[in-house]
């Protein structure tokens, strides 16, 4: 449904950085050393089981023929970009399930329907749903069918290799791979040029061409993450304010607290000032009166009565 497909494409888009770039930035091995298109050892034994037969096609097929190799060949790249060039056990389900061909038997008449169809189902039922992702698998795509069979050949031998190992997904090899296996070896490399020109020549798809309102709900996560982002700097705001304004309190209650204290201190010196004086005050009366009573106790006599 729309909505579970929406919720899916949010949480993807939410996670660009941390899962999706990943898959996206992936430089697989026909793209690192692009010499290596020969087949390998289990690849040449699998050719071996496929009878020769040379394919002829007339126009109207080939056409039909050379859209349906985009559709399966997007469904692999897809799935390989996916599991970083490893097979996993949900490579069958990926590839099945994003081309309409092998999923419902739909050929479709057109390029640029293909492309359409593969976005659509790429953004409803695999892991990741991204379109910046569906855009690099169709550039590894174009970089494939740039390099003619041999790379072609590769690929679908790799979908045949994962097919004729399930239960169910090898009679997709009895019905469609092993005539493309086949068909690829006979054809012209100027069929293969056309269909490399057609795919430059069409028309960048865009989000607005699919079924989904992407771009309402790219619009969604942007408009909530500038009202989270607003509101986490009002909050730093306020609390800085708060931190502030709780500073100046504590300070200035430290400054009147200081002052206080600087009053009692200058209250208590001078009270001890004032007691310090009255001390001296009755220090100073007590020696005077005791200097007086011994003046009247020992009355001053002359020397000379005193010998006498």
């Amino acid at each position: 449904s729309t909505q579970s497909t929406g919720e899916h494409y949010l949480s993807d888009f939410m996670d660009m950085n941390e899962f999706v770039g990943d898959v996206i930035h992936y430089q697989p091995r026909y793209k690192s050393n692009p010499t290596s298109f020969t087949c390998v050892e289990d690849e040449q034994q699998l050719l071996c089981t496929l009878p020769y037969n040379q394919v002829h096609l007339e126009k109207k097929q080939m056409k039909r023929t050379l859209i349906g190799l985009v559709d399966i060949l997007f469904s692999f790249v897809f799935d390989h970009l996916t599991n970083c060039g490893e097979v996993s056990v949900e490579s069958g389900w990926n590839i099945c399930k994003l081309s309409s061909q092998l999923s419902w038997l739909y050929s479709p008449t057109s390029l640029r329907e293909s492309l359409l169809l593969s976005f659509s189902r790429a953004l409803t039922f695999p892991l990741y749903r991204h379109f910046d992702f569906c855009i690099r698998v169709l550039e590894d795509l174009k970089f494939i069918v740039s390099q003619g069979r041999p790379l072609i050949l590769k690929c679908l031998l790799g979908v045949y290799d994962i097919f004729r190992k399930h239960e169910f997904y090898y009679l997709h090899n009895n019905t469609f791979i092993k005539d493309y296996c086949l068909w690829i070896q006979s054809t012209d490399e100027r069929s293969i040029r056309k269909l490399m020109d057609a795919l430059n020549n069409l028309s960048l798809i865009s989000k607005s061409d699919l079924p989904f309102p992407l771009e309402d709900f790219e619009s969604y996560i942007e408009l909530n993450e500038c009202e989270s982002s607003t509101a986490t700097d009002s909050s730093c705001y306020t609390s800085s304010s708060t931190s502030e304004y709780t500073s100046s309190e504590s300070e200035s209650e430290d400054s009147s607290r200081y002052v206080q204290e600087v009053l009692v201190c200058q209250k208590e010196n001078e009270n001890d000032d004032i007691n310090m004086s009255c001390l001296s005050s009755a220090i100073e009366n007590v020696s005077l009166s005791d200097k007086e009573s011994v003046n009247e106790e020992k009355p001053h006599r002359p020397l000379i009565e005193e010998l006498d």
